[in-house]
């Protein structure tokens, strides 16, 4: 029997541990944070109520036409990474590279607030390209582009297995580098016993990354007191804290090496455990992952 996904965030085999830290805790003037098709919007206007909603819209920009965003709630979050601003929402379906005019109201008031906002491009200014050809041992990429001149290190055609000597295919401490085409498989050394979770790309530093177009199989090692995978073993996986602006895309994360575990194994009620597809642990956030597929059998299983 075959299961299958097909999704930009499967929840189920990805944990976005994303903690987005922010010097203040209160603002008076909007803030406005784009990714590709949406900008994420946070307000905290004097006089915020529960009973009162922030209303949203905006226009592209020279457009006469206002057209209506979802309307903020009052949500403060006290003494936490969230706490940001009292009001938050998000402007979705926009288009790439394009700049807009937003404009956010107090409900009941004549309190606003306007500020511009350009989504970001698709298309990364490209400068020197790295081929990469076939090999049994870890790429190491440290090097990093420009915002002019993004370094990409081209996989197409290439195969990185090592055959479960290595915990990682590929590790990346660099910023503006773009990854693609590349096949990875035998991430997870048997050798290592840690329960710290391996990635077969594991991103140690940088920002401002593209990881595109890859296939990933075959990772992760074997519990043996629990009988099943490591858990959270990934295809993809960062503990970095200044991780900021990842995208993963059009990849395939498909049939790690060993299986999770459901509710009833050991015992039930037990936590499902075993591999991931994409973990990022406390990092800076504005990530984006889309048009991707998750999917393996059932006898690899994520957790």
């Amino acid at each position: 029997m075959f299961r299958r996904w097909s999704a930009g965030i499967l929840c189920t085999a990805i944990v976005l541990g994303i903690v987005s830290v922010f010097a203040e805790s209160s603002v008076t003037e909007p803030i406005a944070y784009p990714t590709f098709h949406c900008i994420g919007l946070y307000w905290s206007p004097p006089g915020g109520s529960p009973e009162r909603d922030v209303l949203v819209r905006f226009r592209e920009k020279g457009a006469e036409e206002w057209r209506l965003g979802l309307p903020m709630r009052y949500n403060p979050i006290d003494d936490t990474d969230e706490d940001l601003a009292d009001y938050r929402g998000s402007i979705v379906h926009l288009q790439p590279n394009t700049t807009y005019e937003i404009e956010l109201t107090l409900e009941g008031t004549s309190q606003s607030a306007r500020c511009e906002c350009t989504t970001w491009d698709e298309h990364f200014p490209e400068g020197e390209i790295v081929r990469v050809a076939s090999r049994s041992e870890p790429l190491v990429i440290s090097e990093s582009g420009t915002p002019d001149a993004w370094r990409v290190y081209d996989g197409t055609g290439a195969v990185i297995d090592v055959k479960h000597r290595h915990d990682t295919c590929i590790t990346i401490d660099a910023s503006y580098v773009i990854v693609r085409g590349f096949t990875l498989k035998g991430a997870g050394s048997e050798s290592n016993k840690s329960g710290a979770p391996i990635g077969a790309v594991r991103i140690d530093g940088g920002h401002d990354i593209v990881i595109e177009d890859c296939d990933i199989s075959d990772w992760g090692r074997l519990d043996p007191e629990r009988g099943f995978g490591v858990n959270m073993d990934s295809a993809i996986l960062s503990r970095c804290e200044t991780l900021s602006r990842l995208i993963v895309q059009r990849c395939r994360m498909h049939h790690p090496t060993y299986d999770g575990s459901t509710w009833y194994e050991p015992v039930h009620p037990t936590h499902t455990r075993g591999p991931q597809c994409i973990s990022l642990f406390n990092t800076a956030g504005r990530h984006v992952i889309r048009y991707n597929e998750c999917y393996s059998d059932l006898e690899h299983m994520y957790n």
